[in-house]
């Protein structure tokens, strides 16, 4: 199953935000951004594939964009659902 996200985020941003939003699912896990490999291990369940974008920028806000695609394997409906989910709600910003 392939999840396709474009975020608004940096590099640095997502590697630290994916250990609380993968949970127990980041050691089995990697990390591939605009051909570098971040994080690696063997047999990955997710896999996620970035390519930097260029800042979106308004007025002289600028933000940094980030299209991701995540690959799970090997993984039941619910399971990626449910992954993909808690993915999306500890990595998604809002301010207010």
């Amino acid at each position: 199953m392939v999840f396709k996200r474009l975020m608004g985020c940096s590099v640095e941003d997502l590697i630290r935000w994916l250990p609380e939003a993968l949970g127990s699912y980041y050691e089995h896990s990697t990390l591939d951004i605009d051909g570098l490999l971040y994080r690696d291990c063997p047999n990955p369940l997710i896999r996620l594939i970035g390519k930097t974008k260029p800042d979106h920028q308004v007025s002289l806000l600028r933000i940094p964009q980030l299209e991701l695609s995540i690959e799970l394997s090997d993984l039941m409906h619910d399971e990626s659902i449910s992954i993909i989910q808690r993915f999306d709600l500890y990595t998604r910003r809002g301010g207010g």
